[in-house]
């Protein structure tokens, strides 16, 4: 498998989720990331892009033996929209006058953070569309990661997965 590891200090994220990117396609097939536009409606290529990428790297539901055995979260997404950031290309520095030297690595703040903000603007369009569901808010302050949960599938099958990470992961 395709392997992303995030720059600072995170975990790998495997390419796990094949049968939940096609769930994503399919809500983009039916028209369910679409936006207001003008008089009409378009894909929201922002939404459509950050859900294909989370779908990507959760694993699947139900668990094959193989994400059982690596005691993975199916459709949970538990890296931080730094990391999506990151992945998009979205924190590269413009010119090296905006970079800074953080423990050790180069990095442009205004430009992460500029970019965690459209992560984040998108991420809670996702969730007012009942796409994503926030499980447990993220922390600067105690460097703890949000945990979101893709609610992708039929409405029973998520609150089985729902249920199924809650109690795995203490929530």
């Amino acid at each position: 498998t395709y392997q992303f590891t995030p720059r600072r200090g995170g975990k790998e994220m495997d390419i796990v989720g094949y049968r939940n990117a096609e769930l994503v396609h399919q809500l983009t097939r039916e028209g369910g990331l679409n936006t207001k536009y003008g008089d009409g409606t378009t894909l929201n290529m922002a939404q459509a892009y950050i859900l294909e990428r989370l779908a990507l790297v959760t694993a699947d539901w139900p668990l094959d033996k193989t994400a059982q055995d690596k005691r993975l979260m199916p459709r949970t997404y538990q890296y931080g929209y730094l990391a999506l950031a990151r992945e998009f290309g979205m924190t590269l520095p413009d010119n090296l006058k905006s970079i800074k030297v953080i423990d050790g690595e180069p990095r442009d703040e205004k430009k992460e953070t500029n970019a965690v903000n459209r992560i984040s603007k998108n991420m809670n369009k996702l969730m007012d569309k009942g796409l994503v569901k926030c499980l447990r808010e993220g922390n600067p302050q105690t460097r703890t990661k949000g945990v979101y949960l893709l609610t992708i599938g039929s409405p029973e099958e998520n609150a089985e997965v729902e249920a199924y990470v809650r109690a795995n992961l203490g929530l």
